[in-house]
């Protein structure tokens, strides 16, 4: 009988050991950006887009320019980007569900809704998709009479039916915020807004009954009724550039009144829509002497 010289030893494995190890889900994400009649805003939005992850749709609302010829160029070269044209203008809530609707069709874990005339920093969505929060922004960045301000999220006047930016001229990216900050937040913006999956397999997407203007609020509003979770990311950073006063387009200024009014029908508990009807008044006496007077 011969000996062998080397021995193999037995390994003894336990059940979990012997269970196979399935590769890490890598989460799909889409990003969805409403287009009208501004592919200079578009094209510096799609530029600081360069470096971030994920699939990029952009829903033209049947721009009347230049603006879906220069995209087609864009879409010729970078695969990853892909165009879709709506007929008419359906408005901001309509436009944007398009976008969503084709991301989820698409297999969708997160949609990202992002204005056209938006920049982001490098590395913004790092930190959102690493929170647990169901509905998540960054930080909004703008520009007002040459002063940075700073957008946290937002809260909700029910009296009266209006909406109140959480905003400082401070960029506070950790530690205590201020007590002017220190509300909950009760939505955040439709500019920038990262969206899992199963909230629209829950609640659905915008509602159409906003043209332009409170469809993110009332989106949010839905959404905490369900228990979905919503916050602002202080890690992440992007810029928007707005239009105020005289800037903002006498169509702008309709459909803010008319969504605002809406609002107050849907949201505002009967006895304080006296008080609602009158501010309503009032702010819109104040948009329109704005835009003319200045």
């Amino acid at each position: 009988m011969t000996t062998s010289l080397y021995t193999i030893p037995m390994l003894k494995l336990n059940a979990a050991e012997l269970q196979t190890t399935e590769p890490t889900r890598i989460p799909k994400l889409f990003i969805v950006i409403l287009s009208y009649n501004s592919e200079r805003e578009l094209l510096r939005c799609l530029n600081s887009l360069k470096n971030e992850p994920g699939k990029i749709v952009i829903v033209d609302n049947a721009s009347d320019n230049n603006s879906v010829h220069e995209i087609k160029k864009i879409t010729a070269k970078e695969k990853r980007i892909k165009l879709i044209e709506n007929k008419k203008n359906i408005g901001f809530a309509a436009g944007n569900n398009v976008g969503i609707r084709y991301a989820l069709s698409k297999g969708a874990d997160y949609v990202l809704l992002l204005n056209q005339d938006t920049q982001v920093k490098k590395g913004f969505l790092k930190p959102l998709l690493a929170s647990k929060t169901d509905i998540i922004s960054p930080v909004i960045v703008s520009k007002r009479k040459n002063t940075l301000i700073y957008d946290y999220g937002g809260t909700i006047n029910w009296v009266i039916g209006r909406t109140c930016h959480l905003e400082s001229d401070r960029y506070f990216e950790k530690g205590p915020l201020p007590e002017t900050l220190h509300l909950s937040i009760e939505y955040i913006s439709g500019c920038a807004m990262l969206v899992k999956s199963e909230v629209f397999a829950k609640i659905g997407e915008f509602s159409e009954n906003f043209f332009l203007y409170f469809e993110d609020v009332d989106f949010c509003i839905r959404a905490k009724k369900e228990g979905f979770s919503i916050a602002c990311e202080r890690k992440s950073v992007i810029s928007h550039t707005l239009k105020e006063g005289k800037e903002k387009p006498w169509r702008n200024i309709y459909y803010l009144l008319v969504s605002n009014l809406r609002f107050i029908n849907y949201y505002v508990f009967f006895w304080n829509k006296p008080f609602a009807y009158l501010y309503w008044i009032l702010i819109a006496c104040k948009l329109i002497l704005t835009k003319t007077v200045g």
